[in-house]
């Protein structure tokens, strides 16, 4: 099975690592949120957020299951069953 984002260059490169990005945004956006918003919001919309961001990142993280060892970004990132595996365990760690 070929990667599914080999022949998009650079974005192809970063949507290997969207799993990441999304816990991040997913991050940011609770940070910004509580910055921002006059009124205190409840703790559990705060966790059904971050629940919504880790969900999404399981998902496009299973996308890779079952792909070839893949190098991205000019060597600097490997794709295979080992990080993946250690993606899956810092997605279910949040």
């Amino acid at each position: 099975m070929e990667f599914p984002a080999s022949d998009f260059g650079i974005l192809g490169d970063l949507s290997a690592i969207a799993p990441q990005l999304i816990l991040a945004f997913g991050a940011l956006f609770l940070l910004m949120a509580e910055v921002f918003v006059r009124r205190p919001w409840p703790r559990h919309v705060f966790a059904l957020v971050f629940l919504a961001a880790a969900f999404a990142a399981t998902f496009r993280s299973a996308a890779y299951y079952g792909t070839q060892v893949e190098t991205l970004f000019s060597g600097l990132l490997y794709v295979d069953t080992f990080s993946l595996f250690f993606n899956a365990l810092i997605i279910l760690g949040t």
